[in-house]
């Protein structure tokens, strides 16, 4: 699991550090403050000798963009003379990426024709991502990868990847539930879960949304809900609260033993679902060993998993932090955490936490 991380020049974050993670990471905080960022930076984090990354969580915000500029986009103040630092420790190992933007020119030359008199941009842009890999125990162990992509202007397609070494298998498993991710349920996971013989947790849990659950099945076509009707029907036609909250239990139990991303885990929630919410999450975790991270910025949300803790006791309560992320002006990211005592006192006393 990963422990803490050191966050510096990504996006809107100049620098910030979180310490103090447990297997469930709450974080709150105001519009734009910069929750979406950490969770990025995160993902980054857990595969850092993947230089595709950077890309991947600009297209999961919709910036579509494949030319040279969307190469740009995470660095703080789109300033590229500033390195993106990433540094923190899971399990016994820390691990430091950098992430570095350079424009080199192309050993090729295009030559013009006659219908294209002007000078073509014959420049390669690449981001480079160097990360060193210790064990804490013994940091003469130190392991080195140099990873990137490049993108040539004119064809705006990739030119090259060049990626960490075959032998190299990354210890960070991670998954991401983006917020303009669709409540999507894939068959495969689905088969998965009744692999594993954990369809009936799941579903004893989608009933405290919908009653009339009786069992979801799937086929070629995708997954087909028991409802009481004459005949099942595609998981689509049900409400958005049981195919998030399927969304969100099958990607934590795909996750076992790594970890798992929520940008805004309530989407599609009524504020009375939020307890059957956090008891999914945090009973689907302990069971799968993931270690999950979400943001919210919904007081309902809040109070649905103080509930949940009360309920469930020091065994869930010592498995949770939660951060409230404040920006300052200098763009720096301060996280204060909350452990179960103050974060149960905050919200009795209707304190404004988010």
């Amino acid at each position: 699991m990963i422990e803490n991380i050191r966050i510096r020049n990504f996006r809107g974050i100049r620098d910030c550090s979180l310490s103090g993670m447990k297997q469930i990471n709450l974080f709150l905080g105001r519009n734009n403050c910069g929750k979406s960022s950490v969770l990025d930076a995160l993902f980054l984090f857990s595969g850092a000798t993947n230089p595709r990354l950077p890309l991947t969580i600009n297209w999961a915000r919709n910036y579509m963009n494949q030319g040279p500029e969307s190469l740009k986009m995470n660095f703080y103040g789109l300033n590229t003379e500033s390195v993106i630092s990433l540094v923190g420790q899971y399990k016994a190992t820390r691990r430091d990426v950098e992430i570095s933007y350079k424009e080199t020119f192309s050993p090729t030359l295009s030559m013009p024709t006659a219908k294209d008199i002007h000078p073509k941009d014959d420049k390669i842009y690449s981001l480079n991502v160097k990360t060193r890999i210790t064990p804490i125990a013994d940091s003469s162990q130190i392991k080195e990868y140099d990873t990137s992509i490049q993108l040539e202007k004119v064809t705006g397609k990739t030119a090259q990847v060049k990626d960490a070494d075959s032998s190299y298998k990354e210890e960070l498993s991670c998954r991401y539930i983006t917020a303009n991710e669709p409540n999507s349920n894939s068959l495969k996971q689905f088969a998965t879960l009744l692999e594993d013989k954990q369809e009936n947790f799941v579903f004893d849990m989608l009933r405290k949304v919908e009653p009339r659950l009786k069992d979801i099945v799937s086929t070629d076509d995708g997954l087909l809900a028991d409802v009481g009707m004459e005949k099942r029907i595609p998981i689509q036609f049900l409400g958005d609260g049981i195919r998030r909250l399927l969304s969100v239990v099958l990607h934590i139990h795909e996750s076992k033993n790594g970890i798992l991303l929520i940008d805004e885990v309530d989407n599609g929630l009524h504020y009375s679902a939020m307890s059957v919410l956090w008891e999914t999450i945090l009973e689907t975790a302990v069971q799968t060993g993931t270690q999950v991270f979400v943001t919210t910025h919904s007081l309902e949300s809040l109070k649905g998993l103080a509930s949940v803790l009360d309920a469930k006791g020091s065994k869930y309560q010592d498995l949770v932090s939660v951060f409230k992320l404040i920006k300052r002006p200098t763009d720096e990211l301060i996280g204060l955490k909350y452990d179960y005592e103050q974060f149960d006192y905050s919200i009795r006393q209707e304190m404004e936490m988010r």
